[in-house]
């Protein structure tokens, strides 16, 4: 009013309520640019993960030695020791052995942590001295699966400090390299067409980040039994938003003996073989 300092009650409460609605939006935006920059995160970190899980198969299971397709009795059981320096690649799933392949894509198959893999690789890198350059020289390597729970992720653990004649940890370790954040995992090998030896395999992975915000939790159970409501995929009965990114990746196991030397294959070659004939690769070298 005129001549009149300050401010009336009514102009007092509606600048007040200006203020809260606009410390309202302020609050909605900032908690909804907090949850949206750790969804980003977590996505960029799982994705980022994809790419280090597929380096991590190409420059391990690359570099076997002598992996046999299947064993004698059939079902493949991944021992601690490799009997005749034979390594082994489990292709059962977890419980049954319906399959030819090694598979976890749901909560039934999880039997607690398993040995899904045992070999040599070469661990030399054609540069150096005598002792460090000779090719052959071999390193124990055992890789290792832990299913997920629906409050801890899937985990695969590569062994690669075990000494040659050595047993391997005896349950995996945060030690070795791994690889997290896995909510389903597979392996399917594919067999030489006249040797019982292991050519290559193709992995499937399922990496999982969740939609952080609101009143979603989280589970790191496989997508088939969040979607059937499976006891323990929901903790608080919560929904669970959550992205899961797929990766199927073929790892070629190039070193890999086909046969030794003095036996003869179909082509009549008595000449020690590996996956790509006469070709042998050393262990890459990097910085």
């Amino acid at each position: 009013m005129r001549g009149q300092k300050g401010f009336t009650l009514i102009e007092v409460l509606i600048a007040t309520g200006i203020f809260a609605v606009q410390i309202l939006a302020v609050s909605v935006i900032a908690s909804w640019a907090v949850s949206r920059f750790y969804s980003v995160r977590d996505r960029i970190i799982t994705e980022t993960l994809g790419y280090q899980a597929e380096v991590a198969f190409q420059s391990v299971f690359g570099q076997a030695q002598n992996i046999r397709f299947r064993g004698a009795a059939g079902n493949e059981i991944v021992l601690p020791v490799m009997p005749n320096n034979v390594g082994r690649i489990m292709h059962t799933n977890l419980v049954t052995a319906s399959s030819a392949n090694f598979m976890f894509d749901q909560m039934a198959d999880a039997v607690g942590w398993q040995r899904i893999a045992a070999f040599y690789r070469e661990s030399a890198t054609g540069q150096g001295t005598a002792s460090t350059a000779v090719a052959g020289r071999p390193s124990a390597t055992f890789v290792s699966y832990m299913p997920p729970t629906a409050n801890t992720s899937g985990v695969i653990f590569f062994d690669m400090a075990t000494p040659v004649g050595a047993n391997p940890n005896s349950s995996p370790s945060y030690q070795d390299l791994f690889i997290d954040r896995v909510s389903a995992f597979g392996i399917a090998k594919t067999k030489h067409p006249t040797h019982d030896q292991v050519v290559s395999i193709e992995v499937f992975l399922r990496l999982r980040y969740h939609e952080f915000g609101g009143s979603s939790g989280t589970s790191w159970c496989p997508a088939v039994d969040i979607q059937n409501n499976v006891a323990g995929c929901l903790p608080g009965g919560r929904p669970v938003l959550y992205r899961d990114i797929e990766k199927r990746f073929v790892v070629p196991l190039r070193n890999n003996l086909m046969k030794i030397e003095g036996v003869l294959a179909s082509s009549g070659v008595s000449a020690e073989e590996r996956t790509l004939g006469n070709l042998y690769f050393f262990r890459p070298r990097t910085p």
